[in-house]
């Protein structure tokens, strides 16, 4: 595996197409996680936990930190999603360009940020749906 830095990660948005998302300070791959369902019972061996996968997969919701200007097209689509309450499409790229992630998300939470100082600032919480295709 090749060494990379954060700086240059990509997330884009469906604008009408996927677009490069303006000003993002900070975002991480969704966790990608199965459900694992306990069936511990009395005749379990040593009285030790046993767990079966059930077959049900998800990525986690995770945050967004954008300078926030809603007049681009990008920060505008967040909002327009929200107001909505309907899913749209995202993807996002390693700084490498090794590894794309694409799925559908539904933006949870605009939470602005206004410092004393500083420009105002929006965490950005998106919730994917549906299944995740890792390239």
């Amino acid at each position: 595996m090749s060494k990379s830095t954060a700086y240059g990660s990509v997330l884009k948005i469906n604008t009408g197409s996927l677009t490069l998302v303006a000003a993002v300070e900070e975002v991480a791959y969704p966790v990608t996680s199965q459900v694992i369902e306990e069936v511990t019972t009395h005749d379990s061996t040593g009285g030790y936990y046993e767990a079966i996968a059930v077959g049900v997969f998800r990525a986690e919701p995770f945050d967004v930190v954008l300078v926030w200007d809603e007049s681009l097209a990008t920060h505008a689509q967040f909002r327009t999603s929200f107001d909505a309450a309907t899913a749209v499409g995202f993807s996002m790229e390693d700084p490498g360009g090794a590894e794309v992630m694409s799925f559908n998300g539904l933006v949870e939470s605009i939470a602005r940020m206004t410092p004393l100082k500083g420009a105002l600032r929006a965490r950005v919480r998106i919730h994917p749906t549906g299944a995740a295709t890792i390239a």
